[in-house]
């Protein structure tokens, strides 16, 4: 029981994280319902297995896993405040940048086409667009500030 509810904690912490609020008066808005059940056994398996790097990964195929279909799947995040591409594409930026920095901390460059692969984006062109709508510069842009950053620690 303690772990189920310690689950769940880290669940809520998570949603809160991406900008996930359950709307009052909403299916899954506070009460324990069916939407908030689905919505924390999909972030779950998307979270622990990390699904959300494959870059085929479709509403559809998370919805087999979570025993349901995509329409209820689909109303369960859009009920809590963000669509299912929304987070997949939060998830996937925030790998990005745990990605650069890792590189940053070796001393090497990062090299935005690996970046894009290894955060599940399926083109560069995806992750310039979502990067960039999230972090307000692109992941280039990113990447020249955060060696900059580097440098200088480095000096002192």
């Amino acid at each position: 029981m303690k772990q189920r509810r310690e689950t769940r904690n880290s669940l809520c912490s998570i949603l809160y994280l991406f900008g996930i609020y359950l709307k009052p008066g909403s299916p899954s808005g506070g009460n324990p319902g069916k939407y908030s059940a689905l919505l924390s056994k999909a972030i779950s398996i998307l979270e622990e297995e990390r699904s959300f790097l494959k870059d085929d990964l479709t509403i559809t195929k998370l919805s087999r896993v979570t025993g349901t279909n995509r329409t209820y799947l689909s109303k369960a995040f859009n009920d809590s405040g963000t669509s299912f591409t929304e987070y997949i594409n939060k998830l996937r930026v925030r790998e990005a940048k745990r990605a650069i920095d890792r590189i940053i901390k070796t001393g090497n460059r990062p090299v935005i086409s690996d970046i894009s692969e290894i955060s599940g984006f399926g083109s560069l062109r995806a992750l310039n667009r979502c990067f960039k709508k999230a972090e307000g510069v692109t992941p280039a842009m990113y990447i020249k500030i955060e060696m900059a950053k580097f440098r200088r620690s480095q000096q002192v």
